[in-house]
Parts: structure tokens; C-alpha cells; sequence
């Protein structure tokens, strides 16, 4: 029998998944890939359902045990206290840019910003929760709008953060997300003060100029990002990248990725398909019919960017991780927006949004200067997470977003996926097939050696 995609086996409590050529099958666990010979194939599986081992057929055991421990991870994560490991920091709702899909509110005239009362008391539980588990002290300004703009801030909260990390004894590790349009004596300020800078460039001008115009007009904002990234690598910091695809570039993807490694010469490149929103046209979403050009032009970036030592990859599936949604409550993030509060999703970026959502898990109170976490609510919205039913027998069940953040398993919400469809998951799925079975090339199988093994790492 020949298939065209994996199939999950049936009479297995766990997932182990299986995919047949004319010359060979995979058989397929999280963790563990092994590669078949066609004639030996049936037999294969009749020993890996009996639990019949034999050394003619190696391997059953891994493929078991492999199945069985992504569901435990999986479940470990999903049980975990709310014990956050990083700070990440909406400074405010300023931005410099006009993205076409552009999922933050952005009120023109609304120039609030995070409180240093409301970063510092956040921060103590970060740094305390770190130190516990011997981490760095990870702090990461971020979305909600351009954090570059709010330079004055990161200056004032710097010092703290660096005071925090010595006085718990770790590490302090700080990134930033930022459009790099600049001028360059704020980009050598950059250089000075992050270790790890992520620049968001849609790929070429005449791209970058469609997707992420300035406000002020002006179109050619890569030659700035350009200069951006030519005064980070020369003050040694590293650089990744972040693209967001739309339909009118899912195809141009070795283009964009070319452009970005030659230019901007990131360590990797995170390509998004673009989140579902009520402001982005839908012109610009994937559809079914761009799901097979967007896979065949994703490998094909994925080429150019190892030919520039870098990588390109997405992160709504992460094979070597097993993991659920983006919710800030399951990754362990303490996320701050302006109106001193916590929120349990990335795409909230202020109080009101938060509040409005139901997604708020803490506040600053301004009588104790402490920065109190809703556990009670916390637990509610954890205990509520429903992946969605068709995930049940997905190749990918355990190590992918679940549609978010097109939809919410969060909060069970299908109004943003009613928009976007189920695109990002039919997207993601066909993705992670085809890495599978380009993995699965390294394996060599023959009459006399008609099984291999491939063990992918994971955490």
C-alpha cells in the first residue's frame, strides 16, 4: 500500500505513525524515525503491535518508548506550576512602521509606557524563579510596538536588571525585537546594550515596502536595516531575523531568504505565516490552494539558508520539542504590557485588551510595590486548554501551536480561526511530513540491512 501522507496506527494507545512508498516505509515516534524496506514492512509493524522483539527487526522498542514519552513530556509541561523563566516586556504601543498585518492595536495619539515600579517588581520574581533553576536572568523587550522607541526606558531599567542578576548570582541575558529602522547613532546604542538583537525585515525593497511601510512614507526602510545590522555584527552581537509571509510572498521564499542571509546575515531566520487579526485584509492570508507552493518554496529557503550557515525555520512545529500553544501561562513567560499588567497571550498589548479578553494573570498593586501573579485565575485558564479534536490522531499532536494564534485552545475561541481558517495547521502538518521523510534520506535500507534508524534529540 502506498500513501501519500502519515497515518496514525491503529489499536496503539500511543502515537506511532507510519508512511509507505513502493520501496520502503517509515515508521515514526517523536524522537524516533525508522526506515523499512517494503517487504519487511508488514511484518515490521505485526512484531511493533504484538510487542514482539526480534533482532532481525531492531528498533520496536525505541519507536514504543518514544511514543510514550512525548505523551509524558507533553503532559509534564502542560502540569507545570507557573514558574516564569523569562520577562518579557511590552514597552509601549509607539511604532515608526505600518505593517499591513499588524496585529496590535496602535493609537496614534497614546504615548503610555511600561512603569520601572511595574518592570522592577516583576523582575525580582523572574530573577528569583531563574536562580532557583540556575538560569540566566532572560529579559526580552518586545511587540505591542516599536521597543527602540522607548530607548530612554531600557537605559533607566538597565542598571536594575544588572544589579538583579548579581545579586542572585546568574547570568544576564537580554534580547530585543525590532523593526531596525534607526538612526545609526541609536544603533550603536543597540550594539551596546543587548546580547541578542532580532530584526524584523519582510525580505527586498520592493516587498518591504508593501508589508512594512513607515509612517512617515518613506519606502525604502532596508537600506536603514541594512546599516542596523552591519553596526551589530561589527560590535560582535548576534543577530537573528524574523519574516512574516503573506500570500503574495509564500513563493518567494529563497528570494527573501537570500536577501535577508546576504544582508542581514542573521544566525537564523523565524519565518511566520501571518497571524490572523481583525485590522490584516484577508488578501493577505494563506489559503489551501497556497498551502503545496508555500511547503516546496519553504525547503527551498531552508537550502539557501544553509549554503549562509544560517537556518530557516518556523516555530509553530518544532520536531525536537514537545510543546502546545504560544500561551505565555504553559512557556513559563512573565509578559508585561502597558496598565502594569501580565497577560496570558502574546497578541494582548495593553490592560484593557487584557482585561476585555479575560487574559490578565497579574498586576502591579501601587500600595505594596509588589507585582502580584492571578494563580487562582492562572489555574482556571490552564485547566481550560482544549486542543482542538482533530489534533487527536495528528502526526504532530504533541509538538505544535494548535492553530494558535489563529485560534485559542486557550480559551477554546474559534472567532480569529473562523477568518484564518485552518490553514496554519494543515500548513504546519505538511511541513513537518515532509521534514520527516527528508530526514528519512539519510537512512539506507536493502535486502540485507532492511531496517534503519535516525534518533532525533528531544527536550
Amino acid at each position: 500500500m502506498i500513501t501519500n501522507s502519515f497515518f496514525r496506527l491503529p489499536g496503539f494507545n500511543a502515537s506511532i505513525f507510519r508512511y509507505n512508498t513502493s520501496e520502503w516505509s517509515l515508521f515514526y515516534a517523536p524522537g524516533t524515525l525508522v526506515r523499512v524496506i517494503a517487504a519487511h514492512a508488514n511484518t515490521y509493524e505485526d512484531h511493533l503491535r504484538s510487542h514482539y522483539d526480534d533482532d532481525h527487526y531492531p528498533f520496536l522498542k525505541d519507536l514504543r518508548r518514544s511514543a510514550i514519552r512525548i505523551e509524558r513530556l507533553y503532559l509534564k509541561k502542560q502540569s507545570a506550576h507557573f514558574e516564569p523563566l523569562s520577562l518579557n516586556l511590552y514597552l509601549s504601543q509607539k511604532c515608526n512602521l505600518h505593517c499591513s498585518y499588524c496585529f496590535s492595536a496602535l493609537p496614534e495619539a497614546n504615548g503610555r509606557e511600561l512603569s520601572l515600579p511595574a518592570i522592577r517588581a516583576a523582575a525580582e520574581i523572574v530573577a528569583a524563579n531563574c536562580a532557583k533553576h540556575e538560569l540566566p536572568l532572560t529579559v526580552v523587550f518586545h511587540g505591542g510596538g516599536e521597543p527602540v522607541l522607548s530607548w530612554h526606558l531600557i537605559d533607566k531599567v538597565q542598571p536594575f536588571l544588572r544589579s538583579l542578576a548579581e545579586q542572585h548570582d546568574i547570568p544576564l541575558f537580554r534580547y530585543i525585537a525590532t523593526n531596525g529602522v534607526m538612526t545609526e547613532a541609536r544603533a550603536r546604542w543597540l550594539a551596546k546594550s543587548f546580547d541578542l538583537v532580532g530584526l524584523s525585515c519582510d525580505g527586498p525593497q520592493p516587498i518591504q515596502a508593501v508589508q512594512r511601510p513607515a509612517r512617515d512614507g518613506d519606502k525604502d526602510s532596508n537600506r536603514i536595516i541594512e546599516r542596523t545590522a552591519r553596526i551589530l555584527h561589527e560590535a560582535g552581537i548576534r543577530v537573528h531575523a524574523r519574516v512574516t509571509l503573506t500570500a503574495s510572498t509564500a513563493d518567494k521564499q529563497a528570494e527573501i531568504c537570500r536577501y535577508v542571509c546576504e544582508y542581514l546575515k542573521p544566525q537564523e531566520v523565524h519565518a511566520e505565516p501571518v497571524y490572523s487579526n481583525d485590522t490584516a485584509h484577508r488578501s493577505l492570508y494563506l489559503t489551501d490552494e497556497t498551502i503545496d507552493t508555500f511547503v516546496e518554496a519553504y525547503f527551498k529557503a531552508r537550502s539557501v539558508a544553509a549554503a549562509f550557515g544560517s537556518e530557516w525555520k518556523m516555530s509553530g512545529s518544532r520536531l525536537s520539542e514537545a510543546h502546545e500553544a504560544h500561551c505565555n501561562i504553559f512557556r513559563q513567560v512573565l509578559n508585561l504590557v502597558p496598565g502594569e499588567t501580565a497577560t496570558a497571550c502574546f497578541k494582548i498589548t495593553n490592560a484593557e485588551q487584557a482585561k476585555k479578553a479575560d487574559l490578565s494573570i497579574g498586576r502591579l498593586d501601587p500600595h505594596t510595590g509588589i507585582f502580584v501573579l492571578d494563580n487562582r485565575h492562572i489555574r482556571h485558564l490552564r485547566a481550560h486548554y482544549t486542543r482542538p479534536a482533530s489534533c487527536e490522531h495528528c502526526l504532530i499532536a504533541y509538538q505544535c501551536t494548535h492553530n494558535c494564534p489563529n485560534g485559542c485552545p486557550l480559551l477554546n475561541l474559534q472567532a480569529e480561526a473562523d477568518r484564518g481558517g485552518d490553514i496554519l495547521c494543515k500548513l504546519l502538518r505538511k511541513v513537518a511530513s515532509q521534514e520527516i521523510i527528508r530526514l528519512s534520506s539519510t537512512l539506507e535500507v536493502s535486502p540485507s540491512h532492511p531496517v534503519a534508524r535516525l534518533n532525533i534529540s528531544l527536550s
